[in-house]
């Protein structure tokens, strides 16, 4: 949607975070928006680490996974807190990186499209329609050893191989077909 209407579309996010993990979910930075996923204890206490708020592990509102749910806005709060006083997003995202904390930036779809990573492993790509002509749009994320390339594949018109499927599988004659055609029994477009 976003190539086809040349930007004019531009997709939107439609929730921030798990119900039953946190902090899982999708933290308002300065600039933009990152992904953290710290599903598991000890990635929570690296978190804190990170934020230079190690006592947040303990505190009774974050000591386990249900309390940090139950205390989710607070938490949210804490983590955006310490994001906003970081310098910028990227030096909140290179402290995480260095932790391995579990992280990644929401990207528009604009900067998506544009990503290398994503380009080169055929997630964004590029296809041709006979009537719109080139475009982008999302591929197939995952990849099978088989299949190292993305197919490349054209939609049929309606009715675009009536007279091969028709005369191949089904023994009819071209005449017979475009009698099919003229009855209203099949459609070519």
């Amino acid at each position: 949607m976003h190539s086809l209407s040349g930007g004019e579309i531009k997709p939107f996010r439609a929730g921030r975070h798990s119900f039953y993990l946190a902090p899982v979910g999708i933290f308002k930075g300065r600039e933009k928006y990152i992904v953290i996923m710290c599903a598991l204890d000890h990635q929570w206490l690296t978190l804190c680490e990170v934020m230079g708020q190690p006592e947040l592990a303990k505190d009774r509102r974050f000591a386990t996974r249900e309390d940090r749910i139950r205390n989710l806005p607070a938490l949210i709060e804490a983590i955006e807190g310490w994001i906003r006083s970081m310098p910028s997003d990227e030096a909140a995202m290179d402290a995480m990186r260095a932790r391995r904390v579990p992280m990644a930036p929401v990207l528009t779809v604009a900067e998506a499209v544009k990503h290398p990573h994503l380009r080169q492993r055929g997630t964004v790509r590029k296809v041709h329609d006979r009537i719109l002509g080139d475009f982008e749009l999302p591929g197939f994320a995952l990849r099978f050893s088989d299949f190292p390339r993305p197919l490349e594949l054209e939609a049929p018109f309606l009715g675009e191989h009536n007279e091969e499927i028709f005369t191949r599988y089904l023994g009819y004659d071209a005449g017979q077909v475009k009698q099919l055609e003229r009855r209203g029994i099949v459609r070519k477009e």
